[in-house]
């Protein structure tokens, strides 16, 4: 992993993130997502949703596609959110 790999991610202004009990949620301007994951994943993502790179582990027990999809669609919201408030930061 790259240096800036490890660094934090910082949350703008209107985007709310929250881990809690194996669970994460965001929240932002187009609505809120959650999911409890014992999974730990990287997602790049362009802002049209492509995919650059996926890195997923099981980190208590192994996770199945359903899985799989639903933190890609959560990852894709939170990518969202943060373009969002990125062009309208400047606007």
């Amino acid at each position: 992993m790259s240096r800036i790999g490890k660094m934090p991610v910082p949350i703008l202004k209107g985007i709310e993130a929250k881990e809690t009990n194996g669970g994460l949620s965001i929240k932002g301007p187009k609505g809120e997502l959650s999911l409890n994951v014992h999974t730990d994943m990287n997602v790049v993502m362009l802002a049209g949703g492509g995919l650059i790179e996926v890195q997923a582990t099981a980190e208590a027990a192994p996770f199945d596609r359903r899985q799989t999809d639903r933190l890609l669609d959560l990852a894709q919201g939170g990518v969202e959110s943060l373009h969002d408030a990125q062009r309208g930061a400047l606007s």
